[in-house]
This record gives C-alpha cells, sequence and structure tokens, in this order.
C-alpha cells in the first residue's frame, strides 16, 4: 500500500508572548506583536490591517512604529479593505532597496500578495503570513451595525474590541466605547461565530483547509 501513497509530514508550533502586559492587549498569543517588533526595531516596514473609526471599515496601512502597530492589533470580525495597497507596497520596495517587508493578512490576501511580488520580483525581501480564517460576512454588515449603535448613543465610536481579556483568556469581551461608556456588541458576535451572514465564497475556500 505504501507504493500508492505519499505521506507528507505536518509540524505545528504554539507559542506567545512571554510579556504579560502586552500579552493582554493582544487577542491571543501576541504573535504579531513579537514578529512586528522584530521588523520595526530593525527598520523596516510592516503592512497589516487596522480599524478605521470615521469610515467603519477595516484597512491596510503600512506601519512604522509601535504607536501604530499597537492600533493594528486585535481580532477583526469583517472582511478587510485592501485598496491599493499591493501597488503602494511595490513602490515602497522599490524606493527601499536595503530593506524588508512583513505583510500580514488572510490566507486569500496573503497568497494573492505572494504571487504579486514573484511577478514583480520582490518576492526575496517580503516576508508573509497569513491568519487562520474564520470567514468574512459582508462589510456592510458590520458598517449598518455600528452606525445604529451610534444613532442610538448620538456619538461616534472611539474605541472597538472584540476580544478584551478582563474576564479570562477564554472569556472575551466585546466592545465598543462611545463618550467613555463601554457598549456590548455580543449580538454581532453571536451572527459571526454561528456563521449566519459568512459570504458563499467562504464555504468553498480553497485557503480553509489542512494545506
Amino acid at each position: 500500500m505504501n507504493n500508492y501513497l505519499t505521506y507528507i509530514k505536518e509540524e505545528v508550533y504554539a507559542g506567545r508572548i512571554k510579556d504579560q502586559r502586552e500579552l493582554l492587549q493582544c487577542s491571543s498569543g501576541g504573535a504579531f506583536t513579537a514578529l512586528s517588533d522584530y521588523f520595526v526595531d530593525k527598520g523596516n516596514i510592516v503592512v497589516a490591517s487596522t480599524y478605521n473609526y470615521q469610515m467603519h471599515i477595516e484597512e491596510f496601512v503600512f506601519i512604522h512604529n509601535k504607536a501604530e502597530r499597537d492600533a493594528a492589533r486585535g481580532s477583526k470580525y469583517m472582511q478587510s479593505k485592501l485598496g491599493a495597497a499591493f501597488k503602494e507596497e511595490e513602490l515602497w520596495l522599490k524606493d527601499n532597496p536595503e530593506r524588508t517587508l512583513l505583510f500580514v493578512g488572510m490566507g486569500c490576501q496573503a497568497d494573492g500578495f505572494r504571487k504579486f511580488v514573484e511577478l514583480k520580483g520582490f518576492r526575496d525581501r517580503v516576508y508573509i503570513v497569513d491568519i487562520v480564517c474564520h470567514g468574512s460576512p459582508s462589510p456592510k454588515l458590520w458598517r449598518e451595525y455600528a452606525k445604529s449603535i451610534e444613532r442610538k448613543y448620538g456619538e461616534k465610536i472611539n474605541y472597538l474590541t472584540f476580544k478584551d481579556k478582563r474576564n479570562g483568556w477564554n472569556s472575551p469581551t466585546a466592545i465598543v466605547v462611545i463618550n467613555n461608556k463601554e457598549i456590548s456588541i455580543k449580538d454581532y458576535v453571536r451572527v459571526f461565530y454561528n456563521r449566519c451572514a459568512l459570504h458563499p465564497s467562504c464555504y468553498v475556500c480553497p485557503y480553509a483547509t489542512m494545506d
């Protein structure tokens, strides 16, 4: 039987950042913090998604320092907008031939970027991290939900977290803050985790596999 089968050995590693204070600011184990520190400290660049409170969208940005990195930390239960990120990264790589870039995105985004930099000839200066994806609802669902909260409380959301660790690792708290008032967003999280509003393509996604 072994003559007809090929066995592929998969290796899985788990880890978490050692700094407990930093760990509490992260959604999970702080891998993004540790990896981005390595790049930022050496004068390189990180590209990852952050939440735009004005537009209620998740968008990709250039991260130059730890303050910008901190704004990009945390789980975001919405589809991120790539926009012109690939072209902007290409320009940065051309203008900074001695520096490297770390790209962090979902599997489809990461593989798209990998193919893009291979085509452009920059693959040897780019490091790519893809995040295990739960699936993504329409960005409009979150925008309408966020706007409804703002209408109810009469102010703009100025802070968002889907995994605050105040109640421990296994009981994450999802809230927004408006005018120093914490407001639960557990209804949105329930819809997300129950897979009630994922894109149909998420159920046939080629990246949602063990490979």
